[in-house]
């Protein structure tokens, strides 16, 4: 062999050495990445890439992702987004702004994402996210919401300044437009939200706002203003004076009742529909009282167990939550 040849073949092997090399440090994507749920210290959720593109959701029933694509420092994640009965296809383009070997951070727009890879985190092994992401708490806020074009706000009851708002439950955006009959009109709504506070941010449209709020449970959502009430006779704020009543699926789009002075009458506010029921009170052969109207097709309102339910055609709707039996 000559000079030249040896060479070549030396500077080939020395070459597919460090392609070799480099291949093996290089995280790939593919895997099960995770983030704890904001509130529950011992949950995680997150998605599973997976050979040929699958994608699957890891505990988060709303959010069912189905299929993923790397393309140029992006991560696309598409799927199915579930709640309020209604099931709607999404997209989602996301900047891959790291990755490790047991970590994963994901940016869009002023949203940054920190993942572990799920088999370190099993392991105990140290988890970069860990530390870049503190623990902080939820807490249980009432105030005025609204969704508009460039703007997700939420101003706390008592408060002046108002905070941006990010969705961590994948259904806030939605069920605000079912209450509203819109798309992001920009109509404010009263709303009762779990949020973690994490503070003020510098970027893009949050950076103008007192704080950034992750809204990561909806308890209800209701509107506004004054309603006329006919049982009343009187214009009333439904979160106030009305019983509120849970949807039984989930969407955090509760139903209001409002009595008449003497109980014989009661009114049902149902969210997405132009107008409420006017029910009568009757009497049960075994005593009790349930409120609805001679046709056989509307609404039944009775108390069960000690809580007001509202069922229709035999299928419970709405339920109220065992905190407010009292009411």
């Amino acid at each position: 062999m000559t000079d030249r040849k040896k060479f070549l073949a030396a500077a080939g092997g020395i070459l597919a050495t460090a392609v070799l090399v480099s291949c093996s440090s290089t995280a790939g994507v593919e895997g099960e990445w995770v983030e704890p749920v904001p509130g529950m210290a011992d949950m995680v959720q997150g998605f599973s890439l997976q050979e040929g593109g699958k994608a699957s959701s890891i505990n988060m029933a709303t959010m069912q992702y189905r299929a993923w694509e790397q393309k140029d420092g992006l991560l696309i994640l598409s799927g199915e987004s579930i709640g309020n009965g209604m099931t709607v296809h999404f997209s989602d383009t996301l900047t891959i702004e790291k990755i490790t070997q047991d970590s994963l951070v994901l940016k869009k727009k002023t949203l940054t994402l920190r993942y572990s890879r799920r088999d370190a985190a099993r392991s105990g092994e140290s988890v970069p996210m860990a530390e870049l992401t503190p623990a902080k708490k939820g807490f249980v806020t009432e105030g005025t919401l609204v969704f508009g074009h460039e703007v997700r706000s939420f101003t706390p009851e008592g408060k002046d300044e108002a905070c941006w708002v990010v969705d961590k439950t994948g259904r806030l955006a939605q069920a605000y437009d079912s209450l509203t009959g819109g798309v992001k009109n920009g109509r404010p709504v009263h709303a009762e939200l779990e949020v973690i506070d994490m503070g003020r941010s510098d970027e893009g449209f949050a950076k103008t706002y007192e704080s950034v709020y992750n809204v990561v449970r909806i308890r209800a959502l209701a509107p506004e203003g004054r309603v006329w009430s006919r049982a009343l006779q009187d214009s009333v704020l439904l979160y106030r004076s009305g019983v509120r009543v849970d949807a039984v699926d989930g969407s955090g789009l509760p139903a209001f009742i409002v009595f008449s002075s003497d109980s014989l009458k009661a009114e049902v506010f149902c969210p997405g529909e132009k107008g409420p029921d006017m029910l009568e009170r009757r009497t049960l052969p075994s005593g009790g009282h349930v409120w609805n109207a001679e046709d056989d097709d509307t609404k039944n309102l009775r108390r069960e167990d000690g809580c007001w339910t509202v069922s229709q055609r035999g299928r419970l709707m709405f339920r109220q939550d065992g905190a407010d039996m009292g009411r």
